[in-house]
């Protein structure tokens, strides 16, 4: 039997190290190195600063890493495999749809082929190619129907933590799964319509040159003392995520904005 290089030592024995068996010491952790840089396609696989899901991708295309993917429920549900729902679940990955996810979607971690799954950026930092409109704006939102890039807002469910300069489509930091954003505005009623409807317009806290034409209502939860609502009452409300402004203390949705 050939001598080996590698060969134990029992405790209170010299540790004496041939040039062999360093070597071959050497060997074996260069080895894993150039593994590990083939698993993770050459990227350092030390510092991962999110929190990944599996997601099928049925866009019906193959995407680029930092591709933005909407989540469309679960690929295997408990009817289907109770024990891959339990520990592996795995989400349908679809193109983002305006209305339907806005803060609920991901981006993709690596290049993944239709069909294929893979790994998601769920919560945490992340790459993503964002349009930019404004250079003031510190959120993006999805893209309707569209995988390649987030758009910039002043609201949303992504914050801007960096992002190159100007505007147009930039290279950007974002930070997903944290509280989303909510921009103020104050809404003035303009009339009163039918069936308790009322055309008004938005006026942005801090921002003149921004206005919006609406209709709120029905009125359904006027608070009780506050007796009818009129032409020029004024009220704060808010923007959520998926673009729609609400009327905190009245409950109503404003519809139809539009410049």
């Amino acid at each position: 039997m050939p001598d080996s290089a590698l060969k134990r030592v029992s405790g209170g024995q010299p540790l004496r190290i041939r040039a062999a068996t360093w070597n071959a010491v050497l060997d074996a952790a260069e080895d894993y190195q150039r593994r590990q840089l083939t698993e993770t396609g050459g990227r350092s696989p030390i510092a991962r600063p999110y929190l990944g899901l599996p997601v099928s991708n049925d866009t019906g295309l193959d995407l680029d890493r930092f591709s933005v993917v909407g989540l469309d429920g679960p690929v295997f549900g408990p009817d289907d495999n109770q024990e891959e729902f339990d520990n592996n679940p795995v989400f349908s990955g679809v193109t983002p749809q305006e209305g339907v996810h806005a803060g609920l979607y991901a981006i993709l971690a690596d290049a993944l082929r239709a069909g294929d799954i893979g790994d998601a950026i769920l919560v945490g930092v992340a790459r993503v190619a964002v349009d930019v409109s404004d250079e003031s704006h510190g959120w993006a939102e999805i893209a309707d129907g569209d995988c390649s890039k987030l758009v910039s807002a002043s609201s949303g469910s992504a914050q801007i933590l960096w992002a190159e300069p100007g505007t147009g489509l930039k290279d950007a930091l974002v930070r997903l799964g944290g509280p989303p954003s909510a921009a103020a505005a104050f809404i003035q009623l303009t009339g009163v319509g039918e069936n308790g409807t009322s055309p008004c317009e938005l006026k942005r806290v801090g921002d003149e040159a921004f206005s919006e034409n609406g209709t709120l209502g029905p009125y359904t939860a006027v608070p009780e003392g506050w007796g009818p609502l009129g032409t020029g009452d004024t009220f704060l409300a808010l923007q959520w995520p998926d673009g729609t402004w609400h009327f905190p203390l009245l409950g109503h949705r404003l519809t139809g904005t539009g410049a």
